[in-house]
């Protein structure tokens, strides 16, 4: 009988340790999970410049469009229609500068994409998680 409640003792502190050690985990997961969903919004932030210069090659000549929450340093959220996105909750959002100083010298301009995941990066107080690409875009001539 006292073997039997020395094992049970045994047995519980040992759940406890690995019950206590999988939930001090759970918040590095979660940054994990932000920080790579923040370099996949910033991608999208880079497609979605792409696209947009694709349908309209003057399009580097803009700073600011009207039409695009994400120029200028606005944010723009990845997915914008919550209905055909809810499993994005929080929320990705992507945010770029263009700067085309050296378009016409050379070609190419410079696209700096500010991706953020796991909060919303236009609310205060927010916890997210950011990362950011600068991409050299050339005219494929």
């Amino acid at each position: 009988m006292l073997m039997t409640v020395i094992v049970m003792m045994v047995v519980m502190s040992l759940l406890v340790v690995i019950f206590s050690t999988s939930v001090q985990s759970l918040p590095l997961a979660r940054q994990n999970q932000d920080y790579t969903a923040a370099l996949q919004a910033a991608e999208a932030g880079v497609q979605d410049y792409v696209n947009r210069l694709n349908a309209n090659p003057a399009y580097y000549l803009k700073t600011t469009d009207s039409t695009n929450a994400a120029m200028g340093g606005r944010w723009a959220p990845v997915c914008p229609s919550t209905s055909t996105c809810a499993s994005t909750s929080p929320g990705e959002w992507y945010s770029y500068v263009v700067n085309n100083t050296s378009t016409e010298a050379n070609g190419s301009l410079q696209l700096t994409v500010t991706g953020a995941a796991g909060g919303n990066p236009t609310a205060t107080g927010n916890h997210a998680v950011y990362r950011t690409i600068k991409e050299q875009l050339r005219d494929r001539k």
